[in-house]
C-alpha cells in the first residue's frame, strides 16, 4: 500500500490533508492522469497530400484519477476521515490543489476539483479499519506548476553598476536596465511585475519576444504598481505609501502585451523617462510544466 511518493491535499476550505500512509493513503494500482500532455490534435486531409496534415493543437483539462484510502482504528475515525476528505474537496468554496512530492525530491502542483462526485468508499479491512475508494479530479488547467516562485529578479531604473549573487548576465543603460531570466518550464509562464520607487512612464520589455507594458503615468516614491500576466489573473494595482490598495489597469497603455515567461532564455528591459537612484522594479514567476 505504500508507495514512493507522498501526495498533498491543500482543500478548498484551506484543510491540508496529506497521504502519507498514517491517516491517509494513496495506493500504487490506479494512478492516471499524472505524466503525458493531455492535448486535442486536428487534422486534414488536404487533395494531393499524403498522411493528414496537422491544423491545430490545444491543451485540455487534465484528469486524474487515484485509488485512495483511510487508516482508521474505528468506523467512527474512518467516518470523521471521509466528512473531513469531502468537505475539503467542495468545489462550492473554489478549486482545491494537489501537491506531488515526487521520489526524486522535487514537489509540483496544480489545481483541481472533484470529477462526477465524491470518494464513495467501500470494504473494510477489520483489522486496521482500511476503506478504499476512487477519487477522481479534473484540473482545468492541465499544467503542474513548481511549487514555489522563483527568486525575484531585479531590473534597475537608473545608471549605476549592480552585481547579483547568482550568475546572470546584467547590463545597464543610462535610465534602465536589462538581464536574462531562463524558465526552465516547458511552456510559457505568466509573471508578476513589480516597480518601487519614482520612475515615470516606464516601460518593461521582453526583448526576446518584443513585447512590451508601457505605463503612461508616473509611478512615484512609495508606491508600488504591481502587474500581473497569468493567464486568468491578469491585473495592474497599485498600492500607495500608506499602503492602499486600487485597481490601475489605466496606468498601461491599450496597445501593451500582458507578455509571458517562454520556455528557455528571456531578456528582459526597463526603460523610463526618468528614474530616481532607488528605483528598482522586479519580475517573478512560476514555472510550469504540461507533463512530469
Amino acid at each position: 500500500m505504500t508507495t514512493t511518493n507522498v501526495y498533498e491535499l491543500i482543500g478548498s476550505n484551506g484543510d491540508t490533508i496529506i497521504f502519507d500512509n498514517v491517516h491517509y493513503a494513496v495506493l500504487r494500482d490506479n494512478l492516471e492522469g499524472f505524466s503525458g500532455y493531455p492535448v486535442e490534435m486536428n487534422y486534414i486531409s488536404p487533395p494531393g497530400h499524403i498522411g493528414d496534415k496537422q491544423t491545430n493543437l490545444r491543451f485540455t483539462r487534465r484528469t486524474l484519477s487515484l485509488k485512495i484510502a483511510t487508516i482508521a482504528n474505528s468506523s467512527v475515525n474512518h467516518e470523521a476521515q471521509r466528512v473531513r476528505l469531502i468537505k475539503a474537496l467542495n468545489p462550492a468554496n473554489g478549486d482545491s490543489t494537489l501537491i506531488w512530492h515526487k521520489s526524486n525530491e522535487t514537489s509540483v502542483y496544480i489545481k483541481v476539483v472533484p470529477d462526477n462526485g465524491y470518494p464513495a468508499f467501500t470494504g473494510v479491512d477489520p483489522v486496521d479499519w482500511i476503506r478504499e475508494a476512487d477519487l477522481d479530479l479534473v484540473a482545468q488547467d492541465p499544467c503542474w506548476y513548481a511549487l514555489e516562485e522563483l527568486v525575484q529578479y531585479p531590473l534597475r531604473g537608473f545608471t549605476g553598476g549592480f552585481s547579483l549573487p547568482f550568475s546572470l548576465p546584467v547590463s545597464f543603460g543610462t535610465v534602465g536596465g536589462s538581464l536574462t531570466i531562463t524558465n526552465p518550464g516547458d511552456v510559457p509562464s505568466g509573471c508578476t511585475i513589480t516597480v518601487h520607487g519614482r520612475m515615470v512612464t516606464p516601460v518593461i520589455t521582453n526583448e526576446t519576444t518584443g513585447e512590451t507594458i508601457t505605463i503612461k503615468q508616473t509611478v512615484d516614491t512609495g508606491e508600488v504598481l504591481t502587474i500581473s500576466t497569468y493567464d486568468g489573473n491578469r491585473s495592474v494595482t497599485l498600492t500607495d505609501a500608506l499602503g492602499n490598495v486600487s485597481n490601475a489597469m489605466h496606468y498601461v497603455t491599450i496597445g501593451s502585451s500582458y507578455w509571458q515567461i517562454h520556455p528557455g532564455g528571456n531578456v528582459m528591459s526597463i526603460t523610463a523617462a526618468e528614474a530616481d537612484t532607488d528605483a528598482v522594479a522586479y519580475v517573478s514567476y512560476v514555472p510550469r510544466y504540461p507533463a512530469q
